[in-house]
């Protein structure tokens, strides 16, 4: 039995007030098919604009896809389909299918249907409770499957999603399609060219066509076939823009080889309306610029589609079958049948299918089809593993927790099309010039025909006026221009997400080629965020303390008097430690990690602190044996007003060795101090002296103390420091840098570092960072540590370098070719455009945006290339 629903076609009732609030808004995204240049992007983004509710619109000529954010109460997914329809393009819903468990029960079927129905964005859903199957038809997007996944949870299921956004193939069998069109118009159109250069009556075709009407009549068959069969392409599609009163490059085809093909047959049909001179015949251009521009079509929609070889790429990555443990024996199974919690083995050389946690073996992952890491990373029992890497030397048996679209293989195929889908703010000029492109190119047309039958002198006016008026037409390509800029990004992000770049925003590309300054942070980001404890300092009466210290694995050194291995001195020690791992049980915070494996080390018996207070850019308070007890820095010192003179020699000493200072107070007491080293990124010098070399200044922004903070910064080359700063202070001087005009990009990993983040031009996160830095970034460094910083920036200005030479070259050839084809230059140079070979030129000028786009692929990391770290992406 199946259920289904479908939602209401009409937008519910607004209410009074507001009905714009941010969180309310929707983000969306469909396919738009039939669009073939860059006025009907235009046309499908104004149709989008004029719905009520609508604040923002990008339709994407390169990936055929439409995204708009808008408000469901004030529109439905309906009228959005049904404008774009209207505007005469043909748009469809996305389709989600999702495999529920645990198996329904009665009345499950309902209750899941009325959650799916309520999602924004859907339009009907279906549900087959005895296959626990429900299937979706909706707007898509990434924010449309949270929210379907999201609705599934709220009623107590999980599912496992697949989308199917496009029939498999399709774009293989539009290509054969265009090229089945391009060989028929080329058989018949290569008889009509060789026909109109035989001179008649005479020659051997003379007893066929005994006079010059019997040969046109010929032709005339040809071509109208031409036109009318595989012409159906340009005049249908350019028939509706007229209706639309919005032409597009269609309507210039339509209206060019038309003109020529109706003339021709007027010249046929009624010769004695035209001058002798006039009396001539043009089938060979109708029916030879339809096979050019065919040939155009289909060469640039092969190169077109190489433009998503990346993405292909990572979706070859997932493997078809896998082997499952089940009741005691190995099965390969369909890795589509995998759920989580399933234990599976992954021999060396296969493609893992899921992330999950390693359970047994030991072997590198070869991880450079995903990250672009060169080198494989050494993972054994509890290493995370995930999909679409590669065990290259030994087999791993592999607990899987995410698969399919929660994989992080998934969440980088959906941030690239997220980042390909986006307009830049390079494309503006563009945008403005088609908007007015293809009427202001009929006026010229109609001008160059008019100029020509008024002014030439030579009698053939009207026939030079024709040829130059349909030369005009078919040499202007607003398709290039439109092509420029999308074109480009696709590329260029599906590169950098091969080389471990991965560009959130599409805009983010722009933005990090402007940049002239980055600022890092330091912990986790220039070192290597794996801090230990390596000091310890008790002052004199803790717990018999002196003052002094050892290492945090229990060795001693001498310490003014007190000999190594004094009982006072080990008590003091174990208690300012055993105080600090009080206050830092249960935090994921990388010091607080240092000072509990210490704590573990040393067999320290660590019962929790109580009324934990996290005070950011500053440390940590808690309640220890009764009393209030602090974890922080020399800030948080200074604003409880607790003196640390005593500790000033050895906090000196410490940071001058670039170790980070925790002080340990209980009451109101300085009980000492713990210093704490987190080594430098191997890289990070490297990286500092290639952005240098490009221009760009770097900064050091770190809640560290200054003596910390000046040790990395003389060690890296960094000149300029801000130290002692919590991440609002962070965040603010990032904010200044923006406001003073500077481009300015923030590099961090951690949670503190999301406001600094958020204020720059543009953020990068590293991969390994906390999901909410991630999430606040622009752009992910997936690959090791930051040496992958500088091919980032290095790609950006070679994205946008390309681009500029797109339009650049797809302005100047409308410029240079359209005054050409008009005949400006026959009268003194003798120079015109035919119109076949301006149909050759228009076809090519695609070819030519789209082929230097995808000398993007051959991109070379220039990356600086750190020692490979053990561990996930």
């Amino acid at each position: 039995m199946t259920t289904s629903s479908s939602s209401p076609s009409q937008p519910p009732a607004a209410s009074s007030g507001s009905l714009d609030p941010s969180e309310d808004l929707c983000d969306v995204e469909f396919p738009v098919l039939g669009m073939t240049c860059a006025a009907c992007t235009g046309r499908v983004s104004r149709a989008l604009k004029k719905l009520p509710g609508v604040a923002d619109v990008s339709v994407n000529l390169a990936t055929h896809r439409a995204s708009l954010v808008f408000d469901p109460r004030r529109t439905t997914p309906f009228e959005i389909l049904e404008s774009v329809r209207q505007s005469g393009y043909k748009a469809d819903p996305d389709t989600f299918s999702f495999e529920i468990s645990p198996e329904l029960g009665p009345g499950d079927d309902r209750r899941i249907m009325a959650a799916l129905s309520g999602v924004a964005g859907v339009l009907s859903v279906s549900v087959i409770p005895s296959l626990s199957y429900a299937g979706v038809v909706c707007l898509g997007g990434e924010e449309t499957r949270s929210r379907l996944l999201s609705a599934l949870a709220g009623e107590g299921f999980s599912a496992k999603i697949k989308e199917s956004e496009e029939i498999p193939g399709s774009e293989d069998r539009e290509i054969k399609r265009l090229f089945r069109d391009f060989l028929l118009a080329a058989f018949l159109s290569v008889p009509l060219f060789f026909l109109a250069m035989v001179p008649l009556p005479g020659g051997g075709l003379s007893r066929i066509f005994p006079t010059p009407r019997s040969l046109w009549a010929f032709e005339a068959f040809l071509a109208a076939v031409v036109f009318f069969v595989p012409g159906r392409r340009f005049w249908v599609p350019g028939l509706r823009a007229y209706r639309h009163f919005a032409p597009d490059m269609n309507s210039l085809v339509m209206t060019g080889t038309g003109a020529a093909l109706l003339y021709s047959l007027l010249v046929l049909a009624v010769p004695g309306i035209f001058p002798p001179a006039d009396r001539h015949v043009y089938f060979e251009t109708t029916g030879m610029v339809i096979a050019v521009i065919l040939l155009g079509r289909t060469l640039e929609a092969r190169a077109r589609r190489r433009t998503g070889d990346a993405l292909s790429a990572f979706s070859a990555l997932v493997p078809d079958m896998t082997e499952r443990f089940e009741d005691g024996e190995w099965v390969r199974v369909p890795s589509r049948d995998l759920v989580a919690g399933d234990l599976v083995l992954v021999p060396a050389g296969e493609r893992i299918p899921a992330d999950g946690v390693v359970v047994r073996g030991r072997a590198h992952v070869d991880l450079s089809a995903m990250t672009g890491e060169p080198m494989p990373v050494t993972v054994t029992a509890g290493s995370r593993v995930f999909c679409g890497s590669s065990p290259t030397d030994g087999p791993l048996e592999i607990l899987t927790e995410a698969l399919g679209q929660e994989t992080r293989l998934a969440g980088i195929v959906r941030a690239v099309m997220r980042a390909q889908g986006a307009k830049l703010p390079v494309e503006a000029l563009a945008d403005r010039v088609v908007a007015v492109f293809t009427p202001a190119v009929l006026f010229i047309a109609l001008v160059t025909f008019v100029l020509w039958l008024l002014l030439d002198r030579s009698g053939g006016g009207l026939l030079r006026g024709l040829e130059s008026a349909v030369a005009v037409l078919l040499v202007a390509c607003p398709c290039a221009m439109g092509l420029a800029t999308p074109a480009a990004v696709m590329v260029g992000t599906g590169r950098a997400a091969r080389l471990g770049i991965l560009f959130r925003r599409g805009d983010a590309l722009e933005a990090l080629s402007k940049v002239g300054r980055i600022l890092f942070d330091k912990t986790g980001t220039l070192t290597l965020g794996t801090p230990s404890v390596v000091d310890l300092c008790a002052l004199p009466g803790v717990e018999g303390g002196q003052r002094g210290g050892g290492d945090a694995k229990g060795g001693k050194k001498a310490k003014k008097g007190v000999g190594p291995g004094s009982v006072e001195e080990e008590k003091g020690e174990k208690r300012v430690l055993s105080v600090a791992a009080a206050i830092e049980t249960g935090s994921t915070h990388p010091l607080a990690k240092a000072i509990l494996e210490a704590a573990k080390r040393r067999g320290l018996a660590v019962s929790g602190a109580r009324e934990i207070v996290v005070l950011p850019g500053r440390g940590v308070t808690g309640e220890v044996d009764g009393g209030e007890a602090l974890l922080g820095n020399l800030r948080l010192l200074e604003e409880r007003g607790i003196p640390c003179e005593a500790m000033a020699e050895k906090v000196r000493e410490w940071e001058a060795a670039a170790k980070t200072v925790v002080f340990v107070v209980l009451g109101d007491r300085l009980l000492g101090g713990i210093a704490i080293s987190d080594p430098l990124r191997p890289e990070a010098a490297e990286v500092v002296s290639d952005l240098a070399r490009m221009g760009i200044r770097s900064s050091l922004v770190t809640g560290d103390g200054s003596g910390p903070a000046e040790a990395v910064a003389r060690t890296t080359g960094i000149s300029e420091i801000h130290a002692r700063v919590d991440p609002l202070e962070k965040g603010e001087i990032v904010a200044g840098l923006v406001s003073k005009g500077e481009r300015v990009a923030f590099v961090g990993d951690g949670i503190n570092d999301a406001p600094a983040l958020a204020s720059a031009t543009v953020g990068l996160a590293l991969s390994s960072g906390t999901g909410v830095a991630l999430e606040t970034a622009d752009v992910t460094l997936a690959g090791p540590g930051i040496s992958r910083l500088p091919t980032a920036v290095a790609l950006a200005r070679r994205t946008l370098q390309t681009i500029r030479t797109n339009l650049f070259w797809a302005f100047a050839y409308n410029i240079v070719l359209i005054p050409l084809a008009a005949g400006a230059a026959r009268p003194y140079f003798g120079i015109g455009l035919d119109p076949m070979w301006a149909g050759a030129a228009m076809g090519l000028s695609s070819v030519l945006v789209v082929g230097n786009s995808l000398r993007l692929s051959g991109f070379a990391d220039r990356g600086t290339h750190g020692q490979s770290l053990n561990g996930g992406v």
